[in-house]
């Protein structure tokens, strides 16, 4: 357990997934603001740099940014209740905001946790009783729930380009030498 003071944002339903019957479920979820401020905040996103290098860049980008009051930082996670200690396991994704303007948020990044995106070679003996899927998917439609009045923007690299048209998300500037694309949810857009 991670001690914790994160606040509940907004509550979606995550997809869990039985490989070995192959049933795909809902299963209630929490997305989860952390407070920049808080060291025991900071200590979580610190202890989810086994994550990987992207985690360890949000890890220091919280640290660093933590005084930018235009930023907010999620988790989603299973857990639904007892907020004060957050379960590592339970974590799904972690996610960065910026403000920028009223009615418009830019998405700086999302880490999905790489134990629900990795293709790993199971064999049948070893498959999981269960795993989540479509964690990425689910980040979106919780901060299309808690900015519901504000445009969404970000940055996406040209191989997940047509991945946000299916959410949503239009292309504003074409993807440009390093191949990210600026793209648009509209709150106009139903």
């Amino acid at each position: 357990m991670i001690s914790f003071r994160g606040q509940k944002v907004c509550s979606v339903n995550a997809k869990e997934f039985y490989p070995m019957i192959a049933l795909v479920s809902d299963h209630p979820a929490s997305l989860i603001e952390m407070n920049p401020f808080c060291h025991c905040d900071v200590l979580t996103y610190n202890k989810l740099r086994h994550w990987g290098l992207n985690a360890a860049l949000i890890s220091d980008i919280f640290q660093y940014e933590r005084n930018n009051e235009n930023s907010r930082y999620f988790l989603l996670t299973t857990q639904n209740d007892d907020f004060d200690q957050i379960s590592q396991p339970s974590i799904l994704s972690i996610a960065k905001t910026t403000s920028m303007a009223d009615d418009e948020v830019m998405i700086d990044m999302i880490q999905v946790n790489p134990w629900y995106i990795s293709r790993r070679d199971w064999k049948d003996s070893k498959l999981p009783f269960k795993t989540f899927v479509e964690c990425g998917k689910v980040t979106i439609q919780a901060f299309k729930n808690t900015f519901v009045n504000k445009d969404l923007w970000l940055h996406a690299p040209k191989n997940l380009i047509n991945y946000f048209k299916k959410l949503g998300f239009e292309i504003v500037k074409s993807p440009d030498d390093k191949g990210d694309a600026l793209m648009k949810f509209s709150k106009n857009i139903k």
